[in-house]
């Protein structure tokens, strides 16, 4: 790096994101017989928040989270105040803002140097670390919002709505070399229903779920992607299951048929502590006399408000992501190319691969019967 002043980031990663790269260490040491392996792009993975139109004037920060560093030998450590943009949107043109950057547990926290004008726009663009692309080219990504008035810090996030659980056929991510198999789950849709003191500050919020105390997200295969800080069904929105039946060994995320208790926690860049929702209990029965119900298609998408979901807004870039596992330390990258691994002959790693599996599987069940 130059001589520019650097911030070293902090390895500890929210939610599930140091999972997805405890999870591709774990397959670059298994035996290539048993191991998923991904075509998976290395670059272009930049999150930033706001993923939303409207911030309080008193933000304590902007997140900008520069992807999964050390995965796939691609992100950086480092970054510094040159990597970031905030500007103010006038009718002479776009004017910079001046930006703090400091380490932060979601990726680095960018402070503007000088108070947000109410009722003005501005742009945040949160630039790349992936060595040998244009820092503010193609796999930059910017956030447009207009400034709100000041709001309170919440201290109380919200309560979660479940729907009825469901059974039937669920894809799951594995660890065997297919990346993704079906199981016979029940399975209910959770999702978070803001405070009214949180609500002001939905677009910076970056989301978890916690079942039983512990870190949650449905992945559907190691190969998939998930936004940072939400899940494959968007922000403060998941899914949770407990596997009635599966032959399948290697499968991730297994919960115990029963009642399982669901909140939401909320991370606010540059407060000082997340929010928590309320608790609600999700009973996840399995009856083996129930009729096959077929395969369990959640819908995708939605940010939270302070009623039912809503379309998503500026979703932002993918990044592989996963919940739960302990948190893995990467290699520090030097200067080095931007590289992918090729993915192995048989692994699902695309849609078309998990569908596959699915239907494979769905014919053998009808055949057995």
């Amino acid at each position: 790096m130059s001589s520019r002043s650097v911030v070293s980031r902090r390895l500890r990663l929210p939610s599930g994101l140091g999972a997805a790269a405890a999870a591709l260490a774990f397959l670059a040491a298994a035996p290539r017989a048993e191991a998923c392996s991904c075509a998976a792009q290395c670059c272009g993975l930049v999150w930033v928040t706001p993923q939303g139109d409207r911030v309080p004037a008193n933000v304590p920060g902007l997140s900008w989270w520069p992807g999964p560093e050390g995965l796939l030998g691609c992100q950086a450590a480092e970054g510094s105040a040159e990597d970031v943009r905030l500007l103010h949107l006038t009718a002479g043109g776009e004017v910079p803002v001046a930006l703090a950057l400091a380490s932060d547990p979601s990726g680095f926290l960018a402070r503007p140097l000088e108070a947000l004008a109410v009722g003005d726009r501005y742009r945040f663009v949160g630039g790349s670390l992936c060595a040998g692309t244009e820092r503010f080219g193609s796999s930059a990504r910017a956030s447009t919002f207009e400034v709100t008035a000041p709001a309170p810090l919440p201290s109380s996030l919200g309560t979660v709505v479940a729907g009825a659980p469901r059974a039937g056929v669920l894809v799951v991510s594995t660890r065997s070399g297919s990346c993704a198999t079906g199981v016979s789950a029940a399975a209910a849709e959770v999702t978070l229903r803001l405070a009214p003191a949180a609500q002001p500050w939905a677009a910076l919020f970056l989301y978890e779920t916690l079942v039983d105390g512990a870190p949650w997200a449905h992945q559907r295969s190691l190969c998939g992607t998930t936004p940072h800080g939400a899940s494959v069904y968007g922000r403060g929105r998941d899914v949770v299951y407990a596997v009635c039946a599966s032959d399948d060994p290697h499968i991730d995320r297994v919960l115990s048929p029963g009642r399982h208790s669901v909140r939401f926690r909320a991370t606010l860049p540059g407060a000082p502590a997340p929010v928590e929702s309320e608790p609600f209990d999700v009973d996840l029965r399995c009856d083996p006399a129930a009729p096959d119900a077929g395969l369990l298609d959640f819908a995708d998408g939605g940010v939270p408000d302070g009623g039912p979901i809503a379309p998503a807004a500026d979703a932002g870039a993918a990044v592989d992501a996963d919940a739960g596992a302990t948190p893995f330390v990467p290699p520090r990258i030097v200067e080095a190319g931007c590289r992918s691994a090729p993915g192995a002959p048989g692994g699902a790693a695309t849609g078309g691969g998990v569908m596959a599996v699915l239907l494979a599987m769905l014919v053998r069940r009808r055949s057995a019967r």
